[in-house]
């Protein structure tokens, strides 16, 4: 696997920021330039949420399944690049240098994460209770946080951090003698 610098990030960040963007950009057309359309969101007429159930499913529902579905394949690509790099370090890990976690663990857990919060904001605004919304609203804005956590909360992090510390610890600490000559 040959790295491609900033070059590969460019259409992740494209469609990262892009699908949601038409997404909601449509969603405000058509809230500012036909409110009264069955599909129109009535963004804040109720709550800071889709108001018309046609507008959960057309800038919700639907877009949200697409997007999964294409995450779904963009997960699959990504599983076997990293497969394939895992392969070309086979040496390095018979001679005991790399420990590597499970990919499917990774995925799983993130899968679940996101998952999770993204079937709370659905069950939030098909239930409509406002405890529904801030246990969504609390559990969406510490997503990052919760990704981060299962991805560093792990044996070789710890490991890693620990061989840090010993060894800035040993290196820190250094040891003069002097001799006083006798008279």
């Amino acid at each position: 696997v040959k790295p491609k610098g900033n070059a590969s990030l460019a259409l992740p960040a494209v469609y990262a920021l892009g699908v949601p963007l038409a997404i909601v950009g449509a969603a405000l057309v058509m809230d500012h330039f036909y409110p009264d359309n069955i599909v129109s969101p009535a963004y804040g007429d109720h709550n800071c949420w889709l108001s018309k159930p046609f507008s959960v499913i057309a800038f919700f529902v639907v877009p949200c399944s697409l997007i999964c579905v294409i995450n779904t394949v963009f997960v699959a690509f990504t599983m076997l690049a990293l497969r394939r790099q895992r392969e070309s370090m086979v040496e390095l890990k018979k001679a005991g240098c790399v420990t590597t976690p499970s990919d499917l663990a990774i995925t799983v857990k993130i899968a679940l994460l996101v998952g999770v919060t993204w079937l709370l904001g659905l069950v939030a605004s098909l239930l409509d209770y406002d405890v529904v919304w801030m246990i969504f609203t609390v559990v969406n804005a510490s997503l990052g946080f919760m990704i981060a956590v299962v991805l560093l909360c792990n044996r070789r992090v710890l490991f890693t951090l620990r061989r840090a510390c010993n060894s800035q610890t040993s290196e820190s600490t250094a040891v003069v003698t002097t001799q006083v000559p006798r008279a």
